[in-house]
């Protein structure tokens, strides 16, 4: 049966190793909390007299999402299973049919050594990793804030598919979350990358990316088009400037093209950045000879030459340059 319920009586458990992702659930449980969603995390659990693992699954049981987030830490490890809690965790609410949102810390995210499993607990969070990859569409993130906004936004787009009223969210608290995530993307785009948003766009023509775009986007020159889109709503035209199209490698890029042109879309997309380079003329002012501009001409030499300072090209260095873009991933009509 469907279950219609409203965001404020949503129970979401957080699931993750503790002291090392400390501030990522704290960004989390506070951003949850705005949105009036119920927290069912480890910083609330209280004394009680059980075992620790068996109030965690206990608590899972209770859940209606399960979020969980995974860094470079296996977990504390539960002997009679040998298996970390975190582990238990997930199985349990895979053993529910628990809707999960999973989500793996970027493997260039700085974080400090005492917090890298090693050894045989490398070995087991790495297999750990892969079952869960296997079966469940992973996000990734960097920053306390990045994690914060990934979640609630994956919420907000996935939930009505689990049987979720979810409600919609206030129109300008969703622009302000929007220009958050826009602003911090052009200023330090090598940590807001991968970054997914939401907005109501028109989709216009499309065309083949060109060979600069697809290698600073390590997509395949000719197997990926961009479309150009114009914002609906005139209050965020002015901060989608250095952003023009939208853009799709492969299948994705046919559905891209088979988007009704001109109709209104609620567009998903997520940022990508990178770097492609060019050669740049380097020049230098030498003298050179040059006809003199005056009248009077010498018989004897048939033409006055004057030396001149003049800026000449000697040769070309390799330039670097950074490119932003919006990647597609789908759209839904309004």
């Amino acid at each position: 049966m469907t279950r219609r319920t409203k965001l404020s009586n949503i129970n979401f458990f957080i699931c993750s190793t503790y002291l090392d992702l400390k501030d990522y659930r704290t960004a989390v449980i506070e951003k949850l909390k705005n949105e009036a969603g119920i927290i069912n995390a480890q910083e609330f659990f209280g004394a009680r007299d059980q075992k620790p693992i068996e109030t965690c699954l206990e608590e899972v049981e209770k859940s209606d999402i399960f979020l969980m987030f995974v860094g470079w830490r296996y977990g504390s490890i539960e002997k009679d299973k040998n298996k970390s809690f975190v582990e238990l965790e997930y199985e349990k609410a895979c053993n529910l049919k628990i809707p999960k949102f999973i989500f793996f810390m970027d493997e260039n995210t700085p974080i400090s050594p005492k917090f890298i499993s090693k050894g045989s607990e490398s070995e087991l969070l790495l297999n750990f990793k892969n079952k869960i990859s296997n079966d469940n569409t992973i996000d990734f993130f960097s920053t306390k804030e990045d994690l914060s906004n990934k979640v609630v936004q994956s919420l907000l787009n996935e939930l009505p598919r689990h049987g979720f009223e979810i409600g919609e969210k206030n129109q300008t608290e969703h622009n302000e979350d929007l220009l958050f995530s826009i602003n911090r993307f052009q200023a330090l785009p090598k940590l807001y990358y991968d970054t997914e948003i939401t907005f109501r766009a028109k989709l216009k023509n499309f065309e083949r990316a060109d060979r600069k775009e697809c290698e600073a986007f390590s997509y395949s020159y000719g197997a990926t088009v961009k479309r150009k889109f114009s914002i609906i709503d005139e209050n965020l035209i002015g901060y989608f400037g250095p952003f023009q199209y939208l853009f799709a490698e492969n299948h994705v890029a046919d559905e891209l093209i088979d988007l009704e042109y001109e109709s209104d879309f609620l567009i998903k997309a997520k940022t990508i950045q990178g770097n492609y380079f060019y050669e740049e003329p380097v020049r230098e002012v030498k003298k050179v000879l040059r006809p003199n501009p005056s009248p009077v001409r010498f018989s004897f030499s048939g033409e006055n030459l004057i030396e001149v300072n003049e800026e000449v090209q000697v040769g070309t260095k390799e330039r670097k340059s950074l490119l932003l873009g919006l990647e597609f991933i789908s759209a839904s009509k309004i």
